[in-house]
């Protein structure tokens, strides 16, 4: 599993808009400038594929295997190859992005509060908390676009809800005890508390 995208040029974004709504494959988001590729896989179950993005001057397919990435591009390079000039793919580690976010969240932390460490720590759990409740309904990259309650209603989203919330205690693993948050209440809530 890694994290591939491809980025695209764009050269009338209405014309492509168009071609992409017309695809089958394709369904339109609800913010209206994306797009998610779906496949049947039967008559109550279907795969997400991957992802498109119109962004100013630009398309971004994103998926999570190079096979599928390549697929993703033959069929938007099919319905809007016109349109479109590819610029790069890009691959990353899905351990290695969630290592970069948390150095990235990390290096915008204030060094020091000036509270005591077991206040600072009450207050840090409270953040996280109220930042936490609502992570188990918001889409998620890792996760295809889908969040943690919808990806656990199939087997295979249960194993990779799980996988995602164990990578996430690991890190927190990383922090001093007392800035640890606890995400025994999310395994719970989502039923999958046996695959902890």
């Amino acid at each position: 599993m890694a994290f591939c995208r491809s980025h695209y040029t764009v050269r009338g974004r209405g014309a492509v808009a168009a071609a992409l709504r017309a695809c089958p494959d394709l369904d339109l988001g609800h913010d209206g400038q994306s797009f998610v590729w779906k496949m049947a896989v039967s008559e109550e179950e279907t795969r997400l594929l991957g992802n498109l993005r119109l962004e100013k001057d630009g398309l971004v397919l994103e998926c999570m295997s190079e096979e599928r990435l390549r697929r993703g591009r033959a069929l938007i390079e099919a319905v809007a190859g016109f349109w479109l000039t590819h610029r790069a793919d890009t691959t990353q580690d899905p351990w290695q992005a969630v290592g970069d976010r948390v150095a990235s969240d990390r290096k915008r932390q204030v060094l020091s509060s000036g509270l005591p460490p077991e206040q600072e720590g009450e207050l840090l759990r409270q953040v996280y908390d109220r930042h936490y409740r609502t992570w188990p309904d918001e889409p998620l990259f890792a996760l295809g676009r889908r969040s943690a309650r919808e990806a656990v209603k199939s087997a295979q989203g249960r194993e990779e809800v799980a996988n995602l919330l164990a990578s996430m205690e690991s890190l927190e693993a990383r922090k001093p005890p007392a800035q640890r948050y606890d995400f025994g209440w999310i395994w719970t809530e989502l039923g999958i508390e046996d695959l902890r």
